[in-house]
């Protein structure tokens, strides 16, 4: 018996999703995640997307609109998975 197909929809990144899964709000409307130290982080605005700066090198990846490319970015730089706090074991 085959497994029945079903279809998933991709969730955008919103800043609802992203404080989920760590993000905290930062000046000027940004939210930022601390990624291993304070000066590498992934940083989000509405307007301009995704941010990735290390130290004072930045750029920008514009690519990134779905949570699941954003925790496959995650898992690339850390080897941790990024889970939303909804789904976190206490």
């Amino acid at each position: 018996m085959m497994a029945k197909k079903t279809k998933s929809n991709p969730i955008l990144l919103t800043e609802n999703w992203l404080i989920k899964v760590g993000f905290e709000k930062h000046k000027n409307d940004r939210l930022r995640l601390r990624i291993c130290n304070d000066w590498t982080y992934l940083a989000w605005e509405k307007s301009l997307g995704i941010e990735l700066s290390v130290s004072n090198h930045s750029v920008m990846l514009p690519h990134i609109k779905y949570i699941h490319e954003l925790q496959n970015l995650y898992y690339a730089l850390t080897g941790t998975e990024l889970v939303s706090n909804e789904y976190q074991e206490y």
